[in-house]
């Protein structure tokens, strides 16, 4: 039904001559300085990233209470190089693409809870939106 009535609405309210401010406006709204959004910032190298790698175990090595960290035998370095050979999961690009689908799924689920029980095409049947 709303697809009708949007349709409706486009075809009797909608009047060619007001479709440049219509543009104009969406522009204005999307680029708000009239201009492209500035480049993304260069890529660390390789070299910075080990860096940031080795700053991040450090602070994480750091985080609990030195009694339950020690090991005997283990010392500060060697412990910073367990957590950043940790850390190296998180480099794999296929393993943070599924996390990131794992989360966003988990979110809809828990908005939408009749996902999770049926598909998308089962609930636009039993709806009766026309795809």
């Amino acid at each position: 039904m709303n697809n009708r009535y949007i349709h409706h609405l486009l075809l009797t309210q909608f009047r060619p001559s007001l479709l440049p401010s219509l543009l104009s406006a969406v522009r204005k709204t999307v680029f708000p300085r009239s201009s492209l959004p500035p480049p993304p910032p260069p890529s660390p190298s390789p070299g910075e990233q080990a860096q940031i790698k080795r700053t991040c175990a450090s602070i994480l090595a750091s985080l609990p209470p030195r009694a339950l960290v020690r090991a005997p035998g283990l010392s500060e370095e060697s412990l910073i190089y367990e957590i950043e050979t940790e850390l190296d999961i998180w480099s794999d690009a296929y393993l943070n693409r599924h996390l990131a689908y794992q989360i966003l799924e988990l979110v809809v689920v828990r908005v939408l809870p009749e996902i999770g029980e049926k598909g998308i095409n089962e609930l636009v049947e039993a709806r009766g939106i026309d795809i």
